[in-house]
């Protein structure tokens, strides 16, 4: 990246971003970094590597799903020393951490392959998107972009252990399995890495897939060393029994990656709580469902035959979705199945694929004079256009006021709105008005009775 574009690019952050460093905590931050012994660091280092991240909190919580992620929790005791449990501190490190992913989002898809100017722009929509506002704003979300700049940072290492012969691509390969490691004990959605690298070795010719697919066995043995990992410190996942319904199953996770479509392509409105059929689905959804995994199984064997170089953004944009949908084929159901968190790893290669078809386009339509003109104006407009909604979208993470207020309007249905809703009721007096959100709330999702 040119320095005076990285620095411009910088600067845009900061100000999209900068004036919400004085938000506060909100919802499941306050059991996960106010009151968490180990982000409150009482209790030694090697804890959060020893249980799961709810297990200071697993009555309150109930029997849900389980999260294993101790360099999530590693990295709030660090920003909870560091800012003395200041809200401020989490929000610093996290809009680090998103300017961080946005310089290796660069370096990434140069070495991918893509021109210069277009792995800019591409990393410039990334930086500004609204989809990235509620990573960067929600402290609780830490995990997300340790996670995304973990599995960055390995692709990134395998692409130039090939440029290497000898000790430099040794190096390289080391790298690559400690940024693995990183990646995955951040968050679980990490475990996508290794399939996602063999994707891209696999789509190489022939001669050269070899070498390639050799490269991606130490980030397969890391996959393999972090799940028997879970496995031996998490007794049971919190899933509850399968269902004996797989059509229920796939339409559920059809519907779930229709959405995330949808809301990749238009992204609003912009809610950190978005409702989705729980129980029941409507036949027409169930269908919808269905259709959207036979449409996204069809255009990958045909990008795979066709346009192999597709295969991969294609790859890079859904692998990254599907492990939450595993928990939709379970009878447990949660109301936390559809958000925009979900996206942020697979907005990377989102933006990527925008500019490379809008640069397609501008090179079969428009003339060499006119194509440089013309896309950066475009670039320039949809980062403006992206920057105001984005800086707007901070106000509502200011506290649990505004964001459940703001979230009532988006998702007036959803379970943890209504149960939330409640609490502050509750805590005003309001007993009636909390008992009739309460009755709501059981009966979207059940278990909330228990």
């Amino acid at each position: 990246m040119p320095v005076a574009g990285g620095i411009l690019l910088i600067v845009g952050v900061l100000v999209v971003f900068g004036p919400h460093l004085e938000n506060g905590f909100v919802y499941d931050d306050h059991p996960q970094i106010e009151q968490h012994p180990w982000v409150k660091s009482r209790g030694d280092w090697q804890a959060p590597f020893k249980n799961e991240v709810w297990a200071h909190a697993r009555r309150e919580v109930g029997a849900g799903l389980v999260y294993y992620r101790p360099l999530f929790i590693v990295a709030n005791r660090i920003a909870y020393a560091l800012g003395e449990g200041s809200p401020r501190a989490f929000h610093v490190l996290s809009l680090l951490l998103h300017i961080a992913s946005t310089g290796m989002a660069v370096v990434l898809l140069m070495l991918i392959g893509i021109d210069r100017r277009l792995a800019c722009a591409a990393a410039a929509l990334f930086a500004l998107h609204p989809l990235a506002g509620e990573v960067v704003y929600w402290a609780g979300c830490l995990g997300d972009q340790l996670a995304l700049l973990g599995m960055m940072g390995t692709l990134a290492c395998i692409l130039l252990a090939r440029r290497f012969n000898g000790g430099r691509r040794v190096t390289m390969l080391v790298l690559s399995v400690l940024s693995a490691l990183f990646a995955v004990l951040s968050k679980e959605t990490a475990v996508v890495l290794a399939p996602l690298a063999t994707v891209e070795a696999v789509l190489a010719t022939r001669s050269e897939r070899r070498r390639r697919l050799v490269d991606v066995l130490p980030v397969w043995a890391v996959t393999v060393v972090y799940l028997g990992l879970r496995v031996s410190v998490l007794p049971r996942s919190g899933l509850g029994h399968a269902s004996a319904d797989l059509l229920w199953g796939l339409g559920r996770a059809g519907s779930a990656l229709l959405w995330d479509a949808r809301h990749l392509a238009v992204p609003f409105p912009l809610s950190p709580f978005h409702s989705f059929p729980l129980t029941g689905q409507p036949l027409g959804v169930q269908v919808a469902g269905l259709a959207t995994l036979a449409v996204l199984a069809a255009a990958g064997l045909w990008l795979l035959y066709r346009r192999s170089s597709w295969a991969f953004w294609m790859a890079w944009i859904v692998l990254p979705l599907l492990p939450r949908l595993s928990q939709l084929f379970f009878a447990h159901s949660t109301g936390l199945l559809i958000s925009e968190r979900y996206l942020y790893m697979a907005l990377v290669p989102w933006c990527a694929v925008i500019v490379l078809v809008a640069g397609e386009g501008l090179t079969r339509a428009f003339p060499r004079r006119s194509r440089r003109v013309l896309g950066t104006s475009a670039l320039v407009l949809a980062c403006l256009g992206a920057a105001v909604v984005t800086r707007g979208y901070g106000y509502v993470f200011r506290d649990d006021a505004t964001l459940f207020g703001h979230a009532a309007r988006v998702s007036p249905d959803h379970p943890v709105v209504l149960n939330s809703l409640a609490v502050s009721r509750m805590d005003a007096g309001e007993y009636r008005e909390a008992m009739d959100l309460l009755r709501r709330s059981i009966a979207v999702e059940p278990r909330r009775s228990q």
